[in-house]
Protein backbone atom coordinates (compact mmCIF):
# COMPACT_ATOMS: atom_id res chain seq x y z
CA UNK A 1 0.00 0.00 0.00
CA UNK A 2 1.29 3.24 -0.80
CA UNK A 3 2.59 5.66 2.52
CA UNK A 4 1.93 9.16 0.96
CA UNK A 5 2.80 12.14 3.02
CA UNK A 6 3.55 15.29 3.44
CA UNK A 7 7.33 16.12 3.14
CA UNK A 8 7.07 16.99 6.86
CA UNK A 9 5.54 13.77 7.63
CA UNK A 10 7.63 11.61 5.44
CA UNK A 11 10.39 13.23 7.22
CA UNK A 12 8.83 12.52 10.85
CA UNK A 13 8.49 8.59 9.70
CA UNK A 14 11.83 8.18 8.45
CA UNK A 15 13.43 10.41 11.55
CA UNK A 16 11.19 7.51 13.61
CA UNK A 17 12.65 4.73 11.92
CA UNK A 18 16.19 6.30 12.63
CA UNK A 19 16.53 8.82 15.21
CA UNK A 20 20.77 9.13 14.80
CA UNK A 21 19.98 10.11 10.81
CA UNK A 22 22.53 13.06 9.46
CA UNK A 23 20.04 14.02 7.42
CA UNK A 24 18.18 17.30 8.21
CA UNK A 25 14.08 17.89 7.46
CA UNK A 26 15.66 20.82 5.08
CA UNK A 27 18.06 18.40 3.42
CA UNK A 28 15.14 15.80 3.22
CA UNK A 29 12.88 18.61 1.71
CA UNK A 30 15.88 19.74 -0.67
CA UNK A 31 16.14 16.33 -2.29
CA UNK A 32 12.58 16.05 -2.92
CA UNK A 33 12.39 19.29 -4.53
CA UNK A 34 15.56 18.54 -6.57
CA UNK A 35 13.37 15.88 -7.73
CA UNK A 36 15.92 12.93 -6.87
CA UNK A 37 13.22 11.69 -4.95
CA UNK A 38 9.92 11.33 -6.47
CA UNK A 39 6.43 13.43 -5.35
CA UNK A 40 3.20 14.62 -6.55
CA UNK A 41 2.52 18.37 -6.29
CA UNK A 42 -0.85 18.98 -4.48
CA UNK A 43 -1.73 22.28 -4.46
CA UNK A 44 0.87 23.98 -2.28
CA UNK A 45 2.16 20.34 -0.97
CA UNK A 46 4.35 17.64 -2.46
CA UNK A 47 3.41 14.17 -1.47
CA UNK A 48 6.18 11.53 -0.93
CA UNK A 49 5.41 7.96 -0.77
CA UNK A 50 7.70 7.21 2.24
CA UNK A 51 8.98 3.94 1.05
CA UNK A 52 9.74 5.20 -2.10
CA UNK A 53 11.66 7.77 -0.22
CA UNK A 54 13.39 5.16 1.58
CA UNK A 55 14.91 3.61 -1.21
CA UNK A 56 15.79 6.42 -2.99
CA UNK A 57 18.00 7.45 0.40
CA UNK A 58 19.17 4.42 0.26
CA UNK A 59 20.36 3.90 -3.47
CA UNK A 60 21.78 7.73 -2.91
CA UNK A 61 23.62 6.00 0.52
CA UNK A 62 25.03 3.61 -2.20
CA UNK A 63 26.22 5.61 -4.50
CA UNK A 64 29.23 6.88 -2.03
CA UNK A 65 29.95 3.31 -0.42
CA UNK A 66 33.53 3.66 -1.54
CA UNK A 67 33.90 6.65 0.71
CA UNK A 68 35.25 6.29 4.15
CA UNK A 69 34.98 2.60 5.53
CA UNK A 70 33.79 -0.15 3.29
CA UNK A 71 30.10 -1.01 3.65
CA UNK A 72 29.39 -5.10 4.62
CA UNK A 73 28.83 -5.84 1.31
CA UNK A 74 31.63 -5.10 -0.69
CA UNK A 75 33.63 -7.34 2.48
CA UNK A 76 31.85 -10.16 1.45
Amino acid sequence: MTRLRTINKAYDEIRARDPDTAISRRMFRDIVRSGMIPSIARGNRSLVDVDVAESCLLSMAGTHADIGEPSKETLN
